[in-house]
């Protein structure tokens, strides 16, 4: 589905792409983001570094899950989702956020501008809970290593670096991870 407005209007989201800026210094990686979950009292998921269809799959089915399922807990990996790859969703805090999703966007994928595409993804609506509005999704090496981890590839640390995760992640039943 191509249109954003209908997609959230029959699933409840949309996925956004925006792809890698590689004349930034350093170059920064493509990625993916939902909108519309603000709306349904769900937190927005972001996905850095990985291809197109894949991020598109992985949102999709992670959006889908909270929509329709208990809220998936936060700073674990998600077992049961994907065949050999378990995410970890880690709450942005709003600063974070804003300048990651406030980068030059490419409106091209989906025809929206740069205005629709941030109110999209960055809605001043709070969650109930004061819960983060958006989610990084995390995904190990091929090794099952992730980016907080000493072991982790370092040839993938720029595809996916780590933004800055709220404080008190713990208050959904999640164990603590490191911020970056």
């Amino acid at each position: 589905m191509n249109d954003p407005i209908e997609a959230i209007r029959r699933h409840g989201y949309a996925v956004l792409e925006v792809a890698p800026d590689l004349g930034a210094d350093p170059p920064r990686p493509g990625y993916a983001v939902t909108v519309g979950l603000l709306e349904r009292g769900h937190p927005n998921l972001l996905i850095l570094g990985l291809p197109g269809p894949m991020s598109r799959m992985i949102l999709a089915t992670l959006a889908d899950h909270g929509l329709n399922h208990d809220p998936l807990p936060l700073n674990a990996p998600l077992a049961g989702f994907f065949d050999g790859l378990e995410p970890v969703l880690r709450p942005l805090d709003e600063s974070s956020a804003a300048a990651w999703l406030n980068r030059p966007l490419d409106p091209a994928p989906i025809g929206w501008s740069k205005a629709q595409q941030l109110q999209g993804s960055t809605s001043s609506r709070h969650l109930p809970g004061d819960r983060a509005r958006l989610l990084q999704v995390v995904w190990p090496d091929s090794s099952g290593h992730y980016p907080w981890e000493d072991e982790f590839d370092d040839a993938l640390r720029p595809a996916q670096p780590l933004l800055g995760s709220t404080a008190g992640a713990s208050e959904h039943g999640a164990s603590e991870r490191p911020a970056d």
